[in-house]
């Protein structure tokens, strides 16, 4: 007799009460390194590429050439080269599936919530980390520069939010939890795998003083990953975390 639809299997009562990732993925440490030093410049190019595909169509079309050209292809090139080099690398190379990147086992009734309580650990550690950086250093911590990218206008928040909250959780997850973690973790175990991955993720960020507050919120992506199995959680939470930053930016 076959279960009803959207029933919990056994497999997928096992991810939820204790899951996560099971370390034998095909690819390994070295790819995983190689995707990331190969992120930024794979960025760059599909930027590029983006930008010029716009000023050919825009040229054709005999339209002017949009000022928010720059910002379509600064925004889609991390996401596009993030799912592509996990793609290409764990995939294409190594014959891993999207599953083994943590696009399974979606349950958003269980998800949302665990992204909500996460939600909340990470406002206590950045809010924790802001009060020691001022009263330590008299600094406040950085803050993205989104207004400036994308503009203090109605249409600049709607960019934001699917670049932000949307494009670049997906991409992030799927690059730096779905792949790097995850080899990570099948040759070092998953507690060094959190430390690691969280300190390539935090890294990637530019910023010295954001470091710090990167490495956490990393950390607490990868334990969720670790511990639920699959991406869902982590995209929702990431996403409500940028959301949440963008509004607070934008109404001031």
């Amino acid at each position: 007799m076959s279960e009803p639809e959207g029933a919990l299997g056994p497999r997928d009562s096992e991810n939820l009460n204790s899951g996560g990732v099971d370390g034998d993925v095909p690819w390994s440490v070295g790819d995983a390194l190689t995707g990331v030093v190969l992120l930024w410049p794979v960025s760059l190019l599909v930027g590029l590429l983006i930008f010029l595909l716009g000023l050919i169509v825009c040229r054709l079309a005999g339209a002017a050439v949009p000022a928010v050209l720059k910002i379509v292809a600064l925004g889609g090139a991390t996401f596009i080269a993030g799912i592509t080099l996990a793609w290409w690398l764990g995939i294409k190379r190594r014959g891993g599936s999207f599953a083994d990147l943590g696009l399974t086992n979606m349950h958003p009734w269980f998800d949302i919530p665990i992204a909500l309580l996460g939600e909340i650990v990470i406002f206590i550690g950045l809010a924790t980390y802001g009060f020691v950086l001022f009263r330590l250093a008299g600094q406040k911590v950085p803050e993205q520069p989104v207004i400036e990218l994308f503009g203090r206008t109605k249409s600049g928040f709607a960019l934001a939010v699917i670049f932000v909250a949307v494009l670049a959780p997906i991409g992030e997850e799927v690059f730096f939890r779905g792949f790097v973690y995850s080899a990570f973790k099948r040759q070092w175990g998953a507690g060094t795998a959190i430390i690691a991955s969280s300190l390539v993720f935090a890294l990637f960020h530019i910023e010295p003083l954001l470091y710090v507050p990167m490495f956490l919120i990393g950390a607490i992506l990868a334990t969720l990953f670790e511990y639920r199995g699959s991406l869902a959680p982590n995209i929702a939470l990431h996403a409500l975390n940028n959301l949440l930053a963008l509004l607070v930016l934008y109404h001031r």
